[in-house]
């Protein structure tokens, strides 16, 4: 089961510790990790998401990525993707 730990920083230089965490934690080749910026334009991530194939898309959130991190969803939903979303709410 292919596993896309997907995070939505600030800024391009940021990283977000909670996904290298949960790759770290599974010790499974088959979680990846996507980072993306909330610069970048929503059509650009969910094109990144579709051509990696996951089988379940975990997305993190933070307070100021809620309102980006539930655009992204919408349009997930269309595809009939599994997803779960959590963080620091």
């Amino acid at each position: 089961m292919k596993i896309l730990l997907a995070a939505v920083n600030a800024k391009y230089i940021h990283s977000n510790l909670a996904v290298y965490s949960l790759k770290a934690y599974a010790e499974d080749p088959a979680v990846e990790i996507g980072e993306y910026t909330i610069n970048q334009q929503k059509d650009d991530i969910l094109m990144d998401i579709y051509k990696r194939q996951p089988d379940i898309l975990c997305l993190s959130c933070y307070i100021w990525n809620l309102d980006y991190i539930e655009e992204i969803v919408l349009e997930i939903g269309y595809a009939n993707l599994a997803w779960r979303a959590g963080g620091f709410l």
